[in-house]
């Protein structure tokens, strides 16, 4: 009977609920379609069959409960609830069937089996959980209590593959329970979870994604139980990610880029925004962090200082290379300082954000230096390396605000921490750079890349002033659109003359200032910028002023921006209808920018020779 109940339900696994061995009784003919009154005796048969004879059941138990959830996930009317059972319907007898078997077989360890096993069926759990809801007898919530009871009460857990397949069960079984509905059991289920997680760093791998672990977290933080803790214990999982967080960036835990990476989205979803997809953390897992309310930024909020002081240090990324070299074998060491760092600004950009108001407490808070430059009679040493540090820290900012308004077109909110009102109080940073570089850029390496500095801040500055103007939820639109238009004019009108005194050094320093010029208006051309317009007939003379000390390949780039201009201005006119194409050819330049960033960072920290990515 085995033998043929076995091949019965291979053609169930395939869905097409055929009987091998089913004839007609009048004409010998193959069965190949059943009504449901036979697919329900059938699944009848079975349960009798795995009742009084599970030893033989136990090898196909699980393609069994497989085949048997695909029909009663399975409804007839398109109103119908998933979790609805009709009597006599087929897939409410095989819901039936599944409360039965689970019922009879959980005292015989059935759970903590199934949660190891590969579950092939990506549904199967989510209508187990739903066929358990209402069952009084074995609720969804106890089975997940009886599961941690009999993993708790193992003396080794799964170790590697097999635990990771466990944790990623958990949390789909656990995303379709109702986690919100009161329950006598929710506070024994913590207790156990507690006990669970403190058994999982023996057992799982040293470089292993994390991110089954933070939705099982985050369906927790959902319970009656957490929403009625001590408020010291409330947040108990957040701040113990924060935490971890935290001990990864000063260097003291192993984290893989991957975990890393997804501690910071684990934040960013709680705030408001998003990472943007990469090779170290793909579309799929990013979605993976739900952004529903944690707490995550709360329990940050205290650490936002330290966060903009690893952002700032311009050695952090070479140490956390270094590091992770020798904990792990980082298959992205090159991108991932970048991916870092922008996940961060991010973070940081909102928290900014959502503090300034009118009177821009949290900017003057976290940069009190944004407006208070040097003054012409303070420019010595020490305020031009201060003034490149701070530059630094600018860009990351702008950098993490305009990824933001990117990946998240449709936020409620404008990200953008730095006031337009402090356009001349950058300048003015920026002046101190551009004046000091011909004296200070033959003390180091950092100084030497100091006016890489400048000048990408100056792009990222004008796009920032671009995007806010078109920023879709500010009001009054006309008057800030303006006001962003105008204030971009103003930074550029007060920096335009400090390039030109840098200019008048010598032909060296011509053809070094070109360069960045050049590279700033293909970056404005290519992100099809209303204020490159402008600009442009103000920087074109400066350039051509000076063709003869430029090289031949400086000279064709410049050729190819005057060939672009007036087919700049056509797509202007005709950008309304490419938001599309203009949002993917930004986040292209995003992503360049910040991988040049990083790359300077890093060659600056570890005292490489002048390098200019150009």
């Amino acid at each position: 009977m085995s033998e043929v109940l076995h091949n019965t339900w291979i053609e169930l696994e395939e869905g097409t609920f055929c009987f091998i061995l089913g004839r007609c009784h009048d004409c010998g003919a193959i069965l190949e379609e059943y009504d449901e009154e036979t697919l329900g005796l059938a699944i009848v048969v079975l349960s009798t069959f795995i009742h009084l004879s599970p030893d033989l059941a136990a090898p196909l138990l699980l393609d069994i409960m497989q085949s048997v959830g695909r029909l009663a996930s399975s409804t007839n009317f398109s109103n119908q609830a998933e979790s609805m059972m009709i009597p006599g319907n087929a897939a409410g007898v095989a819901k039936q069937f599944l409360r039965c078997i689970f019922h009879q077989l959980a005292p015989n360890g059935i759970l903590p089996q199934l949660f190891q096993s590969n579950i092939k069926d990506g549904t199967f759990l989510r209508t187990l959980a739903t066929s358990l809801m209402d069952f009084s007898e074995l609720s969804s919530i106890a089975a997940l209590s009886q599961l941690l009871e009999g993993l708790n009460t193992k003396k080794n857990l799964p170790a590697g593959g097999a635990m990771l397949r466990c944790l990623e069960n958990i949390a789909t079984f656990m995303e379709a329970l109702p986690m919100d509905t009161p329950s006598n059991l929710w506070t024994t289920i913590s207790n156990q979870f507690q006990t669970f997680f403190t058994k999982l760093p023996s057992v799982l791998p040293l470089k292993c994604s994390l991110d089954s672990s933070l939705r099982i977290m985050i369906c927790l933080l959902k319970i009656p139980t957490s929403s009625a803790a001590r408020e010291r214990d409330k947040f108990y999982l957040s701040r113990s990610v924060i935490l971890e967080l935290l001990q990864a960036l000063k260097l003291k835990s192993p984290l893989p880029d991957t975990n890393l990476l997804l501690l910071v989205q684990f934040v960013c979803a709680d705030t408001g925004t998003k990472l943007a997809e990469s090779t170290i953390l793909p579309k799929q897992m990013i979605a993976s962090v739900p952004g529903c309310g944690t707490a995550a930024m709360e329990c940050m909020r205290q650490y936002i200082g330290e966060m903009l002081d690893f952002i700032a240090d311009m050695h952090t990324l070479t140490k956390l290379k270094s590091h992770m070299k020798t904990c792990s074998q980082p298959l992205h060491e090159d991108t991932f300082g970048g991916h870092l760092k922008v996940g961060l600004a991010q973070i940081a950009a909102m928290e900014i954000s959502r503090g300034n108001h009118r009177d821009n407490k949290a900017v003057v808070r976290y940069l009190p230096w944004l407006y208070h430059p040097p003054s012409a009679m303070q420019q010595g040493p020490k305020e031009f390396i201060e003034c490149v540090t701070h530059i630094r820290l600018l860009s990351w900012l702008l950098l993490g605000s305009l990824t933001h308004n990117v990946i998240c077109p449709n936020s409620p909110s404008v990200c953008m921490p730095i006031p337009l009102d402090a356009g001349s109080h950058v300048a003015d940073h920026l002046i101190v750079i551009l004046i000091g570089f011909p004296e200070q850029s033959k003390t180091s390496v950092l100084h030497m890349c100091s006016l890489f500095h400048a000048f990408i801040f100056a792009q990222l500055w004008t796009v920032y002033c671009e995007q806010a103007a078109v920023a879709p939820t500010v009001q009054n639109q006309n008057e800030f659109s303006f006001t962003a238009i105008l204030t971009a004019l103003e930074f550029w009108s007060r920096v335009t003359p400090s390039i030109l005194q840098l200019m008048a050094h010598n032909k060296v320093m011509v053809e070094m200032v070109c360069l960045h010029v050049i590279s700033l208006m293909e970056a404005l051309q290519e992100c099809n910028s209303t204020i490159f317009v402008k600009l442009i007939p103000m920087w074109l003379p400066m350039i051509q002023s000076n063709l003869k000390h430029l090289s031949a390949g400086l000279q064709l780039r410049l050729q190819a921006i005057q060939n672009n201009v007036n087919h700049h201005s056509l797509r202007m006119l005709q950008g309304s209808g490419q938001m599309s194409t203009i949002t993917a050819v930004l986040r292209k330049w995003l992503q360049c920018t910040q991988f040049k960033m990083a790359q300077v960072e890093i060659q600056s920290s570890e005292a490489a020779s002048q390098f200019y990515p150009l």
